[in-house]
């Protein structure tokens, strides 16, 4: 009993942690790009070049297009030496998607944190403040 009561913990925090990771490199890699390009998207903007739509919706597709290959690389390199018991190809694909729908939630997190902000030091600096507290108390 005991050694399947520590089984599960490992799994809850091994799961705590690939999570933590998907969301937190998606959502950093999101927060410090909208504020620094903020001066040039300006000047941009009053010469009629694009329009906001346009502007933002590009920017994100792009960013969640290149942050979508790191969770698919780790799930695929890692799925098989976890050891699973059923490491089927339906499994990959759900673990995979998984991983890439915790990306995808921690990108558009940081594109609304970025957007929030124009300076990316206080951009970076309270993305960091919240993480620290919602893996406070999610841990």
């Amino acid at each position: 009993m005991d050694q399947n009561k520590k089984g599960v913990q490992n799994w809850v925090g091994f799961s705590f942690y690939i999570t933590t990771d998907f969301f937190v490199q998606a959502l950093m890699s999101q927060v410090v790009p909208l504020p620094t390009r903020a001066p040039v998207y300006r000047k941009e903007r009053l010469s009629g070049m694009y329009s906001p739509h346009s502007y933002y919706l590009s920017l994100w597709l792009a960013m969640n297009l290149i942050l979508v290959a790191y969770p698919i690389l780790v799930s695929l390199f890692t799925f098989y030496f976890i050891g699973f018991e059923d490491d089927s190809i339906s499994n990959l694909i759900q673990y995979m998607l998984t991983a890439v729908l915790t990306c995808l939630a921690g990108s558009n997190f940081g594109f609304m944190w970025g957007a929030m902000f124009t300076n990316e030091h206080q951009a970076t600096i309270s993305a960091l403040l919240y993480i620290s507290i919602s893996s406070l108390g999610a841990g």
